[in-house]
């Protein structure tokens, strides 16, 4: 992976799992995020996997 920086803290962000939630439900799923202002960013592979097949699943889409 790529090295990220927080926009706002210039820092490197961190890989490890955030808390997600959406409708009831809270998940944890990879990502990566800044230890210094929380700022949370998903990976594209993680939303066009993980969270696609669980909108679909919820929204019975």
């Amino acid at each position: 992976m790529a090295d990220w920086y927080c926009y706002k803290d210039k820092i490197k962000m961190e890989r490890g799992g955030v808390t997600l939630k959406y409708l009831d439900l809270t998940q944890s799923v990879p990502g990566i995020y800044c230890p210094k202002c929380q700022a949370i960013y998903l990976l594209e592979e993680v939303v066009m996997t993980t969270i696609k097949a669980a909108e679909s699943i919820l929204e019975g889409k």
